[in-house]
């Protein structure tokens, strides 16, 4: 589903958008390129995001990557910030009256290693998908948002509105990430508040945790097979190698405690690999097979010791440049039992 080449060496996030039955958008965080086609990941030449579209053929499905370049060949992100030292990360999206929307969180990198960034601020990108090998411009608005608040860690349709969940990122002081759930028509914003009605705004004080504990990356989606919403995520301790659901009869909730739905092989199976952790679980429905099991993305990636600091500040040296590990770093499809209510 998703082969490394044609100037693409690995990328994480996976978010999927479905564009009609044969189309499927598919959003990419920091990415690695390779405009030269030279088969060679390095850290100078990864952008922030990137994006694919699949199209169904007879013999499965086709996908195309897209990225940006400058003048001098330079890659560049799909998605571009005009704000110095910032590159956007994909959040969810929706394709809503021919335009495709995307969230995005605004990053700056603010010390050495892969986990020195933070979030700064967030924009919503609109666009044509289906001009998208013309270049179709990208138009970006600012969306005011709540320090720490992650927009749109999953987005699904009902009834002709896009319900959002969204994440309150301060683990470091409550030891949870609450979600919380709004509504939107592509104009206007509506949240589910704590006396469970609908109010005005994408989020304030009084509004309802979805769920107290969930993941800055998830997927909700439907099962016509047991009448349930199923949120699905990856574990917060990103070496279990678990990826849990929970159920609901309504998005407004309530949501069943979390189960186990399926454990990562190169975590906790036959296929572990030493310094491998594991995140972005998704379900994906466009893709699943029948009413028996479901589509379920997720990716592996390989960590680095950071008290060994000459290694740990000097990319070149990370092990996921390596070409024996180029199977990491890529969103792994699989598909696993519809849970039981």
């Amino acid at each position: 589903m998703f082969p490394i080449g044609n100037g693409w060496l690995g990328g994480d996030a996976a978010y999927s958008i479905p564009i009609n039955g044969d189309q499927i958008l598919w959003l990419f965080g920091d990415t690695f390129t390779d405009l030269n086609h030279t088969g060679h990941r390095s850290f100078p030449l990864m952008v922030g995001n990137s994006v694919g579209v699949s199209t169904r053929s007879q013999t499965g499905w086709v996908m195309q990557y897209f990225y940006g370049s400058d003048e001098a060949r330079n890659p560049r992100a799909f998605f571009v910030s005009q704000k110095p030292g910032i590159r956007f990360w994909p959040r969810h999206g929706f394709y809503w009256r021919g335009e495709t929307h995307v969230f995005l969180s605004e990053v700056e990198h603010t010390a050495p290693g892969p986990y020195g960034f933070e979030i700064t601020g967030t924009q919503e990108a609109v666009f044509d998908v289906k001009s998208i090998k013309n270049n179709s411009p990208v138009q970006y608005r600012e969306i005011h948002t709540p320090k720490n608040f992650l927009i749109a860690s999953a987005i699904t349709e009902s009834r002709g509105l896009q319900y959002v969940f969204s994440t309150l990122d301060e683990y470091g002081r409550l030891g949870r990430r609450p979600v919380f759930l709004s509504r939107y028509d592509g104009r206007r914003w509506e949240y589910f508040s704590k006396t469970r009605q609908w109010k005005r705004g994408l989020y304030e004080k009084d509004a309802l945790e979805a769920v107290a504990d969930g993941a800055n990356e998830m997927s909700v989606t439907y099962s016509e097979s047991t009448k349930r919403w199923l949120m699905v995520y990856s574990d917060k301790d990103i070496i279990s190698g678990q990826i849990f659901v929970r159920q609901a009869k309504e998005l407004t909730g309530p949501w069943s405690e979390p189960k186990v739905l399926y454990q990562v092989p190169e975590i906790v199976g036959s296929e572990r690999t030493p310094y491998a952790f594991t995140y972005a679980a998704k379900l994906h429905s466009e893709l699943n097979k029948d009413n028996k099991t479901l589509a379920l993305t997720y990716v592996v990636n390989l960590d680095e010791d950071s008290s060994d600091r000459k290694r740990y500040e000097d990319s070149s040296l990370w092990r996921i440049v390596k070409p024996e590990n180029y199977r990491f770093y890529v969103p792994v499809l699989t598909y696993v039992p519809i849970p039981t209510p």
